[in-house]
Formats: C-alpha cells, structure tokens, sequence
C-alpha cells in the first residue's frame, strides 16, 4: 500500500513541475473544451491536475488528484478568478511553495509580497489529509483575485 509521505513526495514533484512552472508541458483534453492538464507519474503513482478557463469571465476551476495503482488516494479542488495581470505572479508564488516542498494546503505560502504585489493565503484547516482555505492577491488595496480550495486523502 502507499503511504501519505510517498503521496505528498508526488505532489511536491509533480506540482513543482506543472502549472506554476513556465516551461511545463501543458495538455488539452480534446473531449473537455477549455482545458488544460499536466500529468506526472512515479512507478504506480500518478498526479493529474486539470484547470479550466472561460472566454466569458476571469473565474476558473480546477483539480489535482493523485492515483496509486489506477485509484484516486487523494485530490484537491479550486475554483475562483483572477486578473490576467495576477497569473505571473500567482505562478511565482506556487513555484516557491512547491520547489521548497513546503505544504501550505497545496497552495502558497501565507504571505508574500513582491513590489506592489501581496499574495495571502488563509487556511482554515491546513494538514495534508484534510485541508481548505481561500488564496487571493493584491495590488495596493485592490484585489486582484481569490481562489477557495479544498481536499483531502481518500485512504
């Protein structure tokens, strides 16, 4: 059987790999208009993160689940909108969490800043099994978006 930390070392390796890294290779679904996936795999460990995006708003959603030997041991889910002008730095901001291996509810550190960029991750519940909590960023006092996210294992 798998163990949590052999799940988390998935995470971390994979996620430090994906979206918040420019240099991913990222994937359509053709059969999900919109999306976007990557997709990393260890022996019988495999992640998949999977985003969405409309031509009508900011707002997107997405999920991360993690396989053992073709079964879903753990996920997490996030939904919410941000600026185009906040992605390169939403991006910054999960590649420093990610590339540390510091777990912050699968998202960002609680805060960062970076010139007249505030980044601000608040966890309600933040271990690894069982987490949630809402990310958003500033530019001054204005916002330039949020996501709420949430997961758990399924072990």
């Amino acid at each position: 059987m798998v163990t949590m930390e052999e799940i988390r070392e998935l995470f971390f390796d994979a996620m430090e790999k994906g979206y918040a890294n420019p240099k991913a290779q990222k994937k359509t679904i053709a059969a999900l208009p919109r999306s976007k996936m990557t997709l990393h795999q260890k022996d019988d460990l495999m992640l998949i993160d999977i985003w969405f995006t409309t031509n009508w708003s900011n707002k997107s959603f997405g999920s991360t689940i993690i396989f053992y030997k073709k079964n879903p041991v753990w996920f997490m889910c996030y939904a919410g909108e941000y600026k185009p002008e906040a992605i390169p730095f939403l991006k910054q901001v999960l590649h420093h969490s990610y590339s540390r291996k510091k777990w912050h509810g699968g998202r960002g550190v609680p805060s960062y800043h970076d010139a007249n960029l505030h980044y601000a991750n608040n966890q309600n519940r933040s271990g690894f099994e069982d987490f949630n909590g809402k990310e958003s960023i500033y530019k001054m006092q204005e916002s330039l978006g949020w996501h709420r996210y949430w997961g758990m294992s399924l072990l």
